[in-house]
């Protein structure tokens, strides 16, 4: 039997799927999520089993949680990559670090959430140590 977050996440996963499928037709946007339609995990065992051993195998510690690392990536040398930039993000909270791409003379791609509800903030090129401000670049 799942526990009751496990079902939780679950379902919302599977909602969040529906969602996301019954949205997106081709370029167009439709329908809603038909709710009649979401199940509990219980209703699928083998999905259900499969995730009781994870939740064993972690409590067990035989589980390695998550890498902050790019699997199979590699270490960039210095100045490899000229065109990622740093943004960093006015909040009332503080400020917000997010990476960006240099597009053009006039343009960074960054994630939304990035520039959100923000008052201002700082795009950085060229540096390699964001805490040494001295360092050119910035």
């Amino acid at each position: 039997m799942a526990s009751t977050s496990t079902l939780t996440l679950i379902v919302g996963t599977v909602a969040l799927l529906a969602a996301a499928a019954s949205l997106v037709d081709g370029a167009h946007f439709q329908g809603i999520i038909d709710w009649s339609r979401v199940r509990p995990l219980d209703e699928f065992p083998h999905i259900a089993a499969r995730v009781d051993q994870l939740k064993k195998t972690q409590l067990d510690g035989g589980f390695e949680g998550p890498s902050m690392r790019i699997v199979g990536g590699s270490i960039a040398t210095a100045g490899q990559i000229p065109y990622q930039v740093a943004v960093l993000s006015d909040l009332e909270s503080g400020q917000a670090l997010c990476g960006g791409v240099l597009l053009s003379n006039n343009f960074v791609l960054t994630a939304g959430v990035c520039v959100e509800n923000t008052s201002g903030g700082v795009i950085v090129l060229g540096a390699l140590n964001l805490q040494n401000e001295a360092e050119a670049g910035q």
